[in-house]
């Protein structure tokens, strides 16, 4: 293999795997076994298409130092003794390098188990890729939820840390899933792709393809056409040029992220326009004034524009400020329909007019998960829809952020 395409690997697999200062001393190493270079962290194997016929082990930090001082028009290759005790590295078809081969050692190296069955999932192109990314930033870091800590794959492509929540459709979506039973009814849960998955595709500059391994027999989704793994899958495999990614799926339940996102397209709601640049700079020293501890940061809208405010009572620090702003009350919902249970308990059907949706006074957030979600941003302005000051509001139209409650006793 070529040491410059060598080299991406090597990296690909370091930010991936660590072997420096491992749980056990054989996952420093990466296992020879002929075609394939393997390592292993217990939860995630990588294994690269490597033509030699060696097994055993290498220190994989001391391969990774040797590669590096090689040219990138140099190719390597791996060969060992005929009594089988050293692994030779090969540079430009010598041997130069010469390494123990310890054989009790080579035995103790983890290899992901046997799954019989394997499911095409679909393939994650550029765009897609892109998504994972950007999920991953909203994604939580609290180990002790780790369906958070991952990314949702399924319909929607999500990354929460219940603050703020990443959400957009993949032009591919996986329509795969498992069924879980709450409170008797079934659902059909998205796939959970771990940090290390989603690390693993974003290093890729081509095409991947995803597969579920699993032991237990396929059974049929809901609406009996899509097939479905169970609860007890094992493995998601990501194929990529030359490498193949293998990790454990994450066994928890996603948080039902679609019941708190709200329904502007079928409900009344505001909708603002702002400046990026202004409403940036404004969020930003209202953070620097604001309480130190909450963050909070108020948004009061009007007609004729938006006002970013923030303060901190026990120092008397306070900001604000009134930007240009395009605010405008959506009146999508004009009738509903109201359903009343009388006395003799029979039901009537009603439509009534829904006015349109007022102003409110003001809405809090957390600064920082604000500006954050500002700073992701590409457009020349900030889109935001909103239903009410205790509901999450939209911020150009895939991301979502929770808000502070007011000391406001009209909320």
């Amino acid at each position: 293999m070529k040491v410059k395409r060598l080299k991406e690997v090597l990296n690909t697999i370091s930010s991936i795997i660590k072997t420096r200062n491992a749980s056990i001393p054989v996952l420093e190493s990466m296992y020879l076994t002929p075609g394939k270079v393997i390592l292993s962290d217990l939860c995630n194997w990588i294994l690269l298409d490597f033509p030699h016929e060696v097994e055993g082990l290498i220190d994989f930090e001391k391969f990774k130092k040797l590669v590096a001082a090689m040219d990138p028009a140099d190719t390597v290759g791996f060969k060992q003794s005929i009594e089988k005790k050293h692994i030779y590295v090969t540079i430009n078809g010598k041997i130069e390098v010469m390494y123990p081969r310890e054989e009790e050692m080579t035995k103790d190296f983890p290899l992901q188990e046997e799954t019989p069955n394997e499911l095409f999932l679909g393939e994650i192109d550029a765009k897609t890729r892109a998504m994972l990314s950007e999920a991953l930033l909203f994604s939580s870091n609290d180990e002790l939820r780790p369906a958070m800590c991952g990314v949702a794959y399924g319909q929607y492509i999500c990354g929460t840390d219940a603050n703020m929540l990443y959400f957009e459709k993949p032009s591919n979506p996986w329509i795969t899933g498992y069924e879980s039973l709450i409170a008797g009814i079934k659902k059909q849960e998205p796939f959970i792709l771990t940090k290390e998955a989603v690390k693993f595709i974003e290093k890729q500059k081509s095409n991947v393809v995803a597969y579920a391994l699993y032991n237990k027999a396929e059974r049929l989704s809901i609406d009996k056409k899509e097939p479905l793994i169970d609860y007890a899958a094992g493995y998601v495999k990501l194929v990529a040029e030359e490498v193949t990614f293998i990790g454990k799926w994450v066994y928890e339940r996603y948080p039902d992220f679609l019941n708190v996102i709200p329904d502007v397209e079928n409900t009344n709601h505001l909708e603002y326009v702002i400046d990026r640049k202004q409403f940036e700079k404004s969020v930003k020293l209202a953070i620097v004034q604001a309480n130190q501890v909450t963050y909070r940061t108020v948004l009061e809208p009007s007609e004729d524009g938006i006002t970013v405010s923030s303060e901190d009572l026990d120092y008397g620090w306070a900001y604000k400020k009134k930007l240009a702003c395009k605010v405008e009350s959506v009146h999508v919902e004009k009738q509903r329909l109201v359903i009343n249970t009388l006395e003799d308990g029979t039901s009537v059907e009603e439509i009534k007019e829904v006015p349109p949706m007022e102003f409110y006074n003001r809405i809090g957030f957390n600064g920082k998960f604000l500006l954050k979600v500002i700073q992701r941003s590409k457009d020349a302005y900030v889109f935001i829809q909103s239903q009410a000051p205790s509901r999450g509001a939209i911020v150009d139209g895939k991301y979502l952020i929770m808000p502070i409650m007011l000391d406001n006793p009209e909320y």
